[in-house]
């Protein structure tokens, strides 16, 4: 699934293209340059493309980085209920244990 702001650039950019188009053919019925504005649209086309293509990258990368967030989590959640509970309990006291054992205790003279 693609973010928000990914399909909205996508979105954005080519309703803006369609508005530029629409200008440039009554500019060109208007003054009679044919030749000039389909060769500005090519440019602007050229243009558009890019910046889909940046998009569709970044909509990439979040599908990758979402699917590899599910699969961390679903390994995380699969290793805490394999664990045994006595064993995680075990663990526990010990890092509990080590703490306290470095604590002194000094004597008031």
């Amino acid at each position: 699934m693609a973010s928000r702001r990914d399909k909205n650039v996508a979105d954005a950019t080519t309703k803006l293209g369609r508005t530029i188009a629409g200008a440039l053919r009554s500019w060109a019925k208007e003054v009679g340059a044919d030749d000039i504005a389909s060769d500005v649209m090519d440019h602007v086309r050229e243009g558009f493309d890019v910046v889909r293509d940046h998009a569709a990258a970044g909509q990439a990368r979040t599908k990758a980085r979402r699917a590899a967030k599910k699969t961390r989590a679903r390994a995380a959640k699969k290793a805490a209920k394999t664990t045994p509970k006595k064993a995680r309990s075990a663990a526990k006291r010990k890092a509990t244990r080590k703490t306290t054992r470095k604590k002194t205790v000094r004597k008031k003279q």
